[in-house]
C-alpha cells in the first residue's frame, strides 16, 4: 500500500511540474487575451467602472 502511495505522488508530482511548465509558457498569451475580453466587455457595458472579474 505505501509504495502505490509513492508511486501515485511521484505520478501527481509530475503532472502538476508539467502542468506549471505548460502554465508558465502560456501565461503571457492568457493575460492578452483575458486583458481583451475584459476591454470588449467594458465597451459593451458601457461605464468602464463596472468591473468584470
Amino acid at each position: 500500500m505505501q509504495v502505490q502511495r509513492n508511486h501515485t505522488t511521484a505520478s501527481e508530482i509530475l503532472i502538476r511540474k508539467k502542468l506549471h511548465d505548460f502554465a508558465s509558457i502560456k501565461e503571457i498569451d492568457m493575460v492578452e487575451v483575458l486583458t481583451k475580453i475584459r476591454k470588449s466587455k467594458e465597451k459593451a457595458s458601457g461605464p468602464p467602472d463596472v468591473q468584470i472579474t
